[in-house]
This record gives structure tokens, sequence and C-alpha cells, in this order.
């Protein structure tokens, strides 16, 4: 299991940073979510497989957790629906299918 964590640190160097959990199997795309999130102090996780992210995301208590929608050997939303079952927590989900936009109630 493979698990890349990068820390920000806020102005003042203390203190509990809101904790982000970034799933999605495009790490290049991961990095540059956490690159720029990061400068804004957040604490961020990035994890690239559904199994790791489960695991991870029970693990934690996180802020919010970015997710992507169609992680390769998943059913969709198989992911965000266990997440669901075991914690109360903001998810926003990124999708790259069709043009429209897509709007989640959860």
């Amino acid at each position: 299991m493979k698990i890349d964590t990068t820390s920000a640190l806020n102005s003042t160097g203390v203190g509990d940073r809101p904790r982000l959990l970034i799933v999605d199997d495009d790490v290049n795309f991961c990095r540059l979510i956490s690159n720029y999130l990061s400068r804004f102090g957040y604490e961020i996780t990035l994890i690239h497989g559904a199994l790791e992210a489960l695991d991870v995301a029970c693990a934690k208590s996180w802020d919010a957790i970015v997710l992507d929608e169609m992680l390769p050997g998943v059913q969709e939303f198989k992911v965000l629906k266990k997440l669901r079952d075991d914690q109360h927590v903001r998810v926003l989900m990124l999708t790259t299918l069709g043009p429209e936009i897509r709007r989640m109630a959860s």
C-alpha cells in the first residue's frame, strides 16, 4: 500500500490544520491539487487506489475527501457508499465523464 502524504504549515506553524484526503489514480493530478491546496494550510494525504482509500478514510477523521468517481477496478460510487456507511464527511466527487454538469446530493 503506497500512501503519499504532504504536510503544510499554517501561517503560525501551530494548531490543527484542516485534513483533506485526495483519492485519484492519476498521481500527477493528485500532486497538482496537493501543491495548490497545501499553500492554504491544509494537511493533505494522497491515495491512488480504492482499497487503500477505504482503509485510510475509515482509520482517521477528515474535514473533506476529494474522490475520483471512476477508480479502476471498482464499481461506480462503491467507495462513496462505503464512506457514507462508516462516517459523515464532506466529499467532493471528481469526474471526467461527459461535458454536462452532474450534481449529487449526499
